[in-house]
């Protein structure tokens, strides 16, 4: 029971104290499942983010294939009216931005990593809620994003479903799942506390 300013008596809603004891966090656990999922997401994003630019920067903007954003080296050949390799020999400048722009975006990519590993590691593990939703919103939040460029390309006649499900499939389907278990480990993990 807290006083307010009058005087009277009123139960306290805040919680716990932030020094009431927790119970450990266990790895093998439904909160567990949803730490390292999310704690993967961030590691694939935090990877990408080093391996692109430097795989770029070395062999040029044909690199990886031809496929810099959707689609196999064929799509980019008809969404651009001519391949990365051509533009590499005739546009080098043009080449060099389009490098430099996949420098910006994988940038991004390095800043979301570092704070999805930071709210997994610091937050998530200790049960709360707020990381949880977060990291669920913040995955999520790149797929009109990658749908508004699908759009692009269907404009164009390329189809992209399949590359948006091969690139959006491995980032948004472990964040959804690791929602739904974190959610149900997050209450489990309070309803302990409660009772501790």
């Amino acid at each position: 029971m807290d006083a307010n300013r009058s005087g009277v008596r009123v139960a306290s809603d805040r919680g716990p104290p932030a020094n009431a004891p927790r119970p450990p966090f266990r790895w093998k656990s439904r909160l567990g499942v949803a730490v390292l999922l999310f704690l993967i997401i961030g590691g694939l994003n935090f990877v990408l983010a080093v391996a692109v630019p430097i795989t770029l920067h070395l062999f040029g903007a044909a690199s990886l294939g031809g496929q810099l954003v959707l689609g196999e080296g064929a799509d980019h050949c008809a969404f651009l009216g001519r391949c990365l390799s051509d533009i590499e020999r005739s546009d080098p400048a043009m080449a060099a931005f389009l490098v430099a722009f996949m420098d910006t975006m994988c940038a991004f990519m390095m800043s979301f990593a570092v704070l999805q590993i930071g709210v997994a590691w610091y937050a998530l593990r200790r049960a709360q809620m707020w990381a949880l939703w977060s990291s669920l919103i913040s995955t999520l939040a790149a797929v009109p994003y990658y749908l508004a460029i699908g759009w692009m390309w269907a404009q164009r006649g390329i189809p992209v479903v399949g590359s948006l499900l091969f690139t959006l499939g491995p980032y948004v389907i472990p964040a959804i799942v690791a929602t739904i278990v974190g959610r149900s480990g997050i209450q489990r993990a309070k309803g302990l506390r409660a009772t501790a």
